[in-house]
């Protein structure tokens, strides 16, 4: 059984884990964050209404690889929030709904005196979220797209017990179950680099390492999340 700890309000759920003693699954909720973490840098829209919690995977589970790491929580949370919706994996970490992300998840290893031992996957989901700041023109909730209202303890257990599930299966079933829910591939994207050398391409695979294979006018290439950003060349999806 994972030790589960709930806050009402934290700067971040990603903060606040390492004030306790790491173990597999141990787990920190917030009803609110005031600095949540997004992909590169990014804020994450924390209000109340939402699930918001990290929690730490013994790294031997994923030989210290934080994409692999990614792909088993993307394929947990999608399997959890299907219960109430179609719900659909932008590669490499968005889960959405009718096009909409519902549910953003960010990995980080942790070390301690220099040994990785852990890796924290943050998880925030737009469960019954009814307002977005203008800005967030793709953001939405499980509760505007599907009409069902969330109990987010009850989507936080079913989500820890799919990681659980997910991670009993092998590699290339993990990553199977993975493309048969992601929504970006076969789809024509721009791939925004961090050193500013985008492109379009086909997504045309997904490795078992968790990058995406993009097939372009003259080549093909492999990009890892840490990487790029993947936008539809027509919109986000």
């Amino acid at each position: 059984m994972s030790k589960i700890y709930i806050f009402d309000c934290v700067t971040s759920t990603f903060d606040k884990i390492n004030e306790f003693p790491p173990e597999h699954l141990l787990t920190v909720v917030a009803k609110q964050q005031t600095n949540g973490c997004g992909r590169r840098g990014r804020i994450w829209q924390s209000d109340n209404g939402g699930l918001y919690f990290s929690t730490l995977l013994d790294a031997k589970y994923f030989d210290n690889n934080i994409g692999f790491s990614t792909v088993v929580c993307a394929v947990a949370v999608a399997k959890a929030i299907s219960k109430y919706g179609n719900c659909q994996i932008k590669w490499p970490n968005d889960m959405v709904i009718n096009g909409k992300k519902v549910c953003g998840i960010l990995t980080k290893l942790t070390s301690t005196n220099g040994k990785i031992n852990y890796i924290c996957a943050g998880i925030g989901v737009n469960t019954n979220i009814v307002q977005f700041d203008k800005s967030l023109t793709n953001a939405s909730s499980i509760l505007l797209e599907t009409g069902c209202t969330c109990a987010n303890d009850e989507l936080l257990n079913d989500i820890l017990i799919e990681i659980e599930q997910t991670l009993k299966n092998d590699k290339k079933q993990i990553v199977e179950n993975y493309k048969q829910m992601c929504i970006t591939l076969g789809k024509e994207v721009v791939v925004h680099h961090i050193n500013n050398n985008n492109y379009t391409g086909i997504c045309t695979d997904i490795t078992d390492e968790g990058e995406l294979i993009v097939k372009c006018k003259n080549e093909t290439i492999c990009v890892n999340s840490g990487e790029v950003s993947v936008r539809g060349l027509y919109g986000y999806i």
